[in-house]
């Protein structure tokens, strides 16, 4: 099964399609100081497809993380320096959650979560994002009050 799913997670074809999709988002980044290189965008589709092994999901295509470069390119806190390091990590968050939440919830959604939480409460910490206020979001929306977080 692992063969299988490493087939659908990045087909060698899409390949190419995915490193340019990703570069493409420097157009939208390079004005708050962040551009991604070549190298940097393979590097992090390596990252993603361990993320998806590792949670047991599937992705034709990285349009998550697009979503997410574009959503979060005007934090105050992420810089050029920790700009791959801070997606990668904001990746393995989002399929953690939507993981711990059954799909239940929508990409956009919980990205909008994710970036009001990283800009707001957890003031640019990675830390308090992955754990303090993923748990307690996941343990709300379970509840169904998610929308009082």
């Amino acid at each position: 099964m692992n063969k299988i799913m490493k087939i659908w997670q990045t087909p060698i074809e899409n390949q190419k399609e995915n490193v340019d999709m990703l570069m493409r988002t420097n157009e939208i980044t390079q004005p708050y100081g962040l551009t991604l290189t070549r190298e940097m965008a393979l590097a992090l589709l390596e990252d993603r497809n361990e993320i998806l092994e590792k949670y047991g999901r599937i992705e034709i295509d990285c349009s998550i993380m697009e979503k997410i470069i574009r959503q979060f390119c005007d934090s105050p806190h992420i810089q050029q320096e920790d700009y791959e390091e801070v997606i990668e990590t904001l990746v393995e968050i989002f399929h953690y959650m939507k993981s711990e939440l059954e799909d239940s919830i929508t990409d956009d959604d919980l990205i909008i979560f994710l970036k009001d939480s990283y800009d707001g409460i957890c003031e640019g910490s990675l830390d308090l994002l992955g754990e303090r206020e993923a748990y307690k979001f996941i343990e709300k929306y379970r509840r169904g009050h998610w929308y009082e977080v």
